[in-house]
């Protein structure tokens, strides 16, 4: 090879390079996001499932105490029916939204939350 050829090629030997440590970083920031987002898909199974026996335990110890067979589901679906109208008419307020996307910066950026 002439001075003159690893000279020109000095360049784009620079620029490959550059373009390979960008695919990994690329590629490492890629497959931490993606654990993180398993995580936090994992986290949430786990807080369904905790929130169906809470409502189920909850179900029945109503049911108990009012000395029912159904009287305790149907109280147990009143409180998320009030939830829900809850979150409904609480829609268009800022508040909540801004909640939610500090605890999802929490979550994804590492950022303090408050």
């Amino acid at each position: 090879m002439s001075f003159l050829s690893r000279i020109a090629r000095k360049p784009i030997d620079i620029v490959e390079h550059k373009v390979d440590k960008l695919k990994s970083q690329v590629k490492e920031e890629i497959g931490e996001a993606i654990s993180k987002i398993a995580l936090v898909v994992v986290m949430m199974v786990m807080l369904c499932f905790a929130v169906l026996f809470a409502s189920i335990g909850l179900a029945l110890y109503l049911n108990r105490v009012t000395e029912s067979e159904l009287m305790g589901y149907l109280i147990v679906s009143l409180i998320y029916v009030g939830i829900f109208i809850i979150l409904f008419l609480a829609r268009n307020k800022n508040i909540i939204f801004q909640k939610m996307k500090e605890f999802t910066q929490y979550l994804f950026g590492g950022q303090n939350f408050h």
